[in-house]
C-alpha cells in the first residue's frame, strides 16, 4: 500500500468582490425544510432509487481499481516522526449556511482554549479533519456539495500556510446519487483537492490512516446499511497492524443504539462481523465514532479499561433528541449475558432534560416548513366530500347511510395505512408502537375534519351543506390547523418512542452544534475533547479589505463572513482520557 504527503497551498485566493454566487463560487442555502412537499418527494424518490440501484451495482466494488492507499501521519521518510497529533471529527454538515459555517469557523481556528476542572487547556486545530458522513442535505449532487459544504468551509478558511488534511466517509445522504458526487468531491483528484485550507487525501470511499504512537484511524463505508463489499474487506485485512496497535473506528451511523436486547439490527451485525473477523480482537478498538444522529452521546463500557462509543453528529444539520436514548446497552445483543459487554450512557448533548423541554416547540416551529400546509389542505379538502355526504344523509328522514359510510370507511383505512407507514418506518427501533401511534394520528385529523364539516353545515351561508362549501372551508382549515394537528401528534407520539426523529426534523433547530477534538500525546495516550456551540449566529458577507490591506492574519487568510455574535466553543463534558494499553489478542 502506498502512502502520501501533502504540499503547500500556493498563494492566497482573491477576496470575493461581493456575496453574489458568481463571485463567491457558491450559493448560500437556507436550512432544509424537511416537511416541505418538494423535499419529501425528492428525498423519498432518491432514497428509493438509491436502495434499488445498489442492489444492481455496488460502487464500492468499482473502486478496487483505485490506488490502495494508507494515509501515513507518522512522518515522511527521512524526517523526524510526529510524536503527537491533533484530529478534528465532525459529521452531518452541509445543511443551512449559518449552522454549517458556524461549525466550520471553529474548526478553522488555530487554537481553542477550553475550561476544564483542572484549568484552561489550549487545543490545536486538527492536522487531520475527519468528516463522519452526510456532507450534504437533503440529497447528494455536485451543486449541493459546492453550496452546502465546500463553500461554507472555504469561506471560513480560504487559505493557510499550514495546510491540513481531510478524509471523509459517506453517509446515507451521500449515497442517494449512488455515491457519484461524493467520489468526485473527495476521491478522484490526485494528489488531492483543496477545500479552503484542507486537502483531500483518500482515493476510495473508505480509508486507513496511520497515526503516531501505534494508533490507527479506520473509516468504513457501510453503504446504506448493507454488507461490506469484498474489496473493502481485503483492503482492511491487508493494513499492516502491529501487535500492540489500537484503532479508532469510524462508522457512518451509531448502529449500537438500534440494537435491542432481544436482537441486533442488520447494521450492527455488520459492525460486529467486521470487528470479529477483520480486526480479530475487539480490544484493539478503543474508540468508535459515528454521526448520522445530530447530537452528542457517549456510551462507555463497564470494564476496567473502558472502550467508548461516541455519536457526534452536530456538524450543521437539525438537532436530534437525546431523551429517547436507551441505556444500558448489552452488546452484542441476543447473546448470553456472559458473552456481552455492557455500555452505560455517560453523557449527552443536549442534556436529556433540555432535549425533552424542547419538544413542545414543534407546535409553532412546524410552521417553519413553509409549504407543508399545502399537504393537509389538499387532504382535508378531499376528505371533506365523503364526510359531508355522510352527515347530510344522516339528516334525512329515511337515510341510506351505508354508501357514504362505506366511502368514509375506505378513505379512513387508506389514511390509516399512510399514517401507519409514516410511524412504522420511523428511525426509532420500537415498531410495535406504530399501530397505536397511527390510530392516534387518524383520530386527531378525523375529529378536526368532522367538526369543521359539521360547522359548514350548521352555519347559515350560501354554500351550507354543499360539497364545494365543505371542501373549501376544510381546505382553508387544513392549511391553518392541519400542521398544528401534526405537531400535536408528533409531540404525543414521542412517548411511544415513535417518530422522534420526525418531531425534531419538523422543528429544524439550528442551535446546539458539536464536534470532537482528539489529541494523541507524546506518551501515546489519547484524549477526546467534546466541544459544543450553544447558539448559531447569522453570517453576513465582509466586503473586501481596503487597497493594500492584508487579507492574511497570522498563518490564515481571514474569513469572508462576519457573525452576528462570535460563536463560543465550550466543553460538553470533561475531556475523556483513553490510555495506551496493550492489546489482549494480537491479530493473526
Amino acid at each position: 500500500m502506498a502512502t502520501d504527503t501533502i504540499d503547500a497551498g500556493g498563494e492566497p485566493p482573491e477576496w470575493p468582490s461581493s456575496d453574489a454566487p458568481k463571485h463567491l463560487g457558491f450559493q448560500r442555502q437556507g436550512r432544509v425544510r424537511w416537511l416541505a412537499p418538494g423535499t419529501l418527494l425528492r428525498t423519498g424518490f432518491q432514497a428509493f432509487v438509491a436502495h434499488k440501484f445498489v442492489e444492481l451495482l455496488d460502487r464500492r466494488e468499482l473502486q478496487e481499481t483505485a490506488e490502495s492507499r494508507v494515509i501515513d501521519l507518522t512522518g515522511p521518510a527521512g524526517e523526524q516522526a510526529w510524536q503527537e497529533l491533533w484530529i478534528d471529527y465532525v459529521a452531518d454538515t452541509g445543511d443551512g449556511f449559518d449552522a454549517t459555517t458556524t461549525v466550520a469557523s471553529q474548526l478553522a481556528r488555530d487554537t481553542i482554549t477550553l475550561d476544564t476542572a483542572g484549568g484552561k487547556v489550549e487545543t490545536r486545530a486538527g492536522e487531520l479533519l475527519v468528516l463522519g458522513g452526510d456532507q450534504v442535505y437533503p440529497t447528494a449532487a455536485h451543486r449541493g456539495y459546492e453550496d452546502r459544504f465546500i463553500g461554507p468551509f472555504r469561506a471560513m478558511l480560504p487559505w493557510t500556510r499550514r495546510p491540513r488534511r481531510l478524509v471523509a466517509l459517506p453517509g446515507n445522504h451521500d449515497w442517494y446519487d449512488g455515491l457519484t458526487s461524493f467520489l468526485r468531491t473527495f476521491c478522484q483528484r490526485d494528489p488531492g483537492r483543496w477545500i479552503g485550507g484542507w486537502k483531500t487525501q483518500q482515493t476510495r470511499s473508505y480509508w486507513a490512516v496511520k497515526l503516531p504512537q501505534g494508533w490507527w484511524l479506520w473509516g468504513i463505508d457501510i453503504q446504506l446499511g448493507t454488507l461490506i463489499d469484498a474489496p473493502q474487506l481485503h483492503y482492511f485485512k491487508n493494513v499492516p497492524l502491529g501487535d500492540d496497535d489500537k484503532i479508532i473506528l469510524c462508522w457512518a451511523k451509531p448502529t449500537w443504539t438500534a440494537a435491542t436486547d432481544e436482537a441486533q439490527s442488520e447494521s450492527y451485525a455488520v459492525l460486529e462481523y467486521f470487528e470479529r473477523t477483520v480486526i480479530e480482537g475487539t480490544n484493539r478498538v478503543r474508540l468508535n465514532l459515528a454521526g448520522d444522529t445530530h447530537h452528542y452521546a457517549r456510551y462507555e463500557s463497564a470494564k476496567p479499561e473502558p472502550a467508548q462509543k461516541i455519536t457526534a453528529g452536530g456538524g450543521g444539520a437539525y438537532l436530534s433528541a437525546t431523551h429517547h436514548l436507551r441505556q444500558p446497552l448489552h452488546l452484542p445483543p441476543g447473546e448470553e449475558p456472559a458473552k456481552q459487554e455492557t455500555f452505560e450512557l455517560a453523557a449527552t448533548y443536549p442534556e436529556v432534560g433540555q432535549s425533552r423541554r424542547l419538544t413542545p416547540g414543534v407546535l409553532g416551529l412546524i410552521y417553519g416548513n413553509r409549504s407543508f400546509p399545502a399537504i393537509p389542505a389538499v387532504l382535508y379538502a378531499l376528505l371533506a366530500l365523503p364526510v359531508n355526504w355522510l352527515l347530510g344523509t344522516l339528516t334525512q328522514p329515511d337515510p341510506r347511510w351505508w354508501p357514504p359510510a362505506a366511502a368514509c370507511a375506505v378513505l379512513a383505512v387508506l389514511l390509516y395505512a399512510g399514517l401507519h407507514a409514516f410511524a412504522k418506518f420511523s428511525s426509532q427501533p420500537a415498531r410495535r408502537q406504530s399501530m397505536p401511534a397511527a390510530v392516534l394520528h387518524v383520530v386527531l385529523h378525523a375529529a378536526v375534519l368532522t367538526g369543521v364539516v359539521q360547522l359548514t353545515r350548521s352555519v347559515d351561508w350560501g354554500l351550507a351543506g354543499t360539497p364545494f362549501g365543505a371542501g373549501l372551508v376544510a381546505g382553508v382549515v387544513g392549511a391553518a390547523v392541519g400542521p398544528l394537528v401534526v405537531g400535536v401528534y408528533l409531540y404525543f407520539a414521542q412517548f411511544l418512542r415513535v417518530n422522534v426523529n420526525e418531531l425534531f426534523s419538523a422543528m429544524a433547530i439550528q442551535d446546539h452544534k458539536c464536534f470532537l477534538r482528539i489529541h494523541i500525546g507524546t506518551d501515546g495516550d489519547l484524549t477526546v475533547y467534546p466541544i459544543k456551540i450553544e447558539r448559531t449566529p447569522t453570517w453576513t458577507f465582509t466586503p473586501p479589505p481596503a487597497d493594500g490591506a492584508s487579507t492574511v492574519d497570522g498563518d490564515n487568510m481571514r474569513r469572508w463572513f462576519t457573525p452576528s455574535h462570535e460563536p463560543v466553543a465550550e466543553l460538553i463534558e470533561e475531556p475523556i482520557p483513553i490510555p495506551k494499553v496493550p492489546t489482549a489478542s494480537p491479530r493473526r
